[in-house]
């Protein structure tokens, strides 16, 4: 959910309900 940005992490951050999300996708 809320927009995705891909990292370097090879991670996506994430912003859902005004929160930063850490997702491996």
């Amino acid at each position: 959910s809320g927009e995705g940005t891909a990292t370097v992490d090879g991670g996506r951050r994430t912003t859902d309900n005004s929160e930063w999300r850490w997702t491996v996708d």
